[in-house]
């Protein structure tokens, strides 16, 4: 495929990450895909473009709890005026 010009990268996510007896079982990269949790493919797809993010995660241990989503936070209206005037 290089000789066409065409860069090519092999994807061993499946390798890294399937236990025995999913292989056994004859898993591929869909049923894995199905079973990713979606906390853990945002991660991925932030180490993916940051890879000092996996070092960072991997020197100190760090442990995925949640990703909270940009959710849009609802407009505060502007407090009342109280009072009175003289």
């Amino acid at each position: 495929m290089k000789s066409y010009g065409i860069e090519v990268q092999m994807f061993d996510y499946l390798e890294a990450n399937t236990t025995e007896n999913e292989r056994i079982e004859g898993y591929d990269i869909a049923d894995y895909l199905l079973k990713v949790k979606p906390d853990e493919a945002i991660l991925q797809q932030m180490i993916k473009r940051n890879s000092v993010l996996k070092t960072l995660i991997e020197t100190f241990d760090l442990k995925l709890i949640s990703i909270q989503q940009d959710t849009p936070q609802p407009k505060a209206s502007p407090p009342k005026k109280r009072g009175f005037r003289l």
